[in-house]
């Protein structure tokens, strides 16, 4: 436990039943149905095939795993310069891409995890304001 305490995940698991596992999800070291627990956090915005990652995901997991991800909805070009904010990629045209963000929004979410066969037991929307006066910038698909 006290490694774990001082951040030093790899030596606190490892006399543990488990495997602490940190790779890309098309590993072929990883197999099918081979997965109790999965968690990310800010990670599956980046997955610009959504839909295959989601597959990938569930047939990772063994039947009555659990996974929890956290997916970080904004546009990622306001953590680095104030000329944006954490709504401004709405504005943007439906054939944008910074090709680091897929864009989809938490309704397009939800149905292909399920769609995927996962049994969504939770599912929070963390919803901000937008700045006064955006949403009359906000353009195609997200209007």
């Amino acid at each position: 436990m006290q490694a774990l305490r001082l951040g030093r995940l790899d030596d606190g698991l490892s006399n543990l039943p488990l495997r602490h596992i940190v790779t890309d999800i098309h590993s072929p070291m990883l197999e099918e149905e081979s997965i109790d627990i999965m968690t990310s956090r800010a990670v599956l915005e980046h997955f610009l095939n959504f839909d295959l990652a989601v597959d990938r995901l569930f047939a990772l997991m063994r039947k009555g795993g659990i996974a929890s991800h956290h997916i970080d909805l904004v546009d990622h070009r306001a953590y680095s310069s104030s000329e944006y904010h954490y709504w401004s990629f709405l504005a943007e045209g439906d054939d944008w891409s910074d090709g680091l963000v897929n864009r989809l929004r938490s309704c397009e979410i939800r149905p292909q995890f399920e769609r995927a066969g996962f049994e969504i037991l939770r599912y929070e929307n963390r919803i901000g304001e937008m700045p006064k006066g955006f949403m009359r910038q906000v353009a195609g698909r997200f209007r």
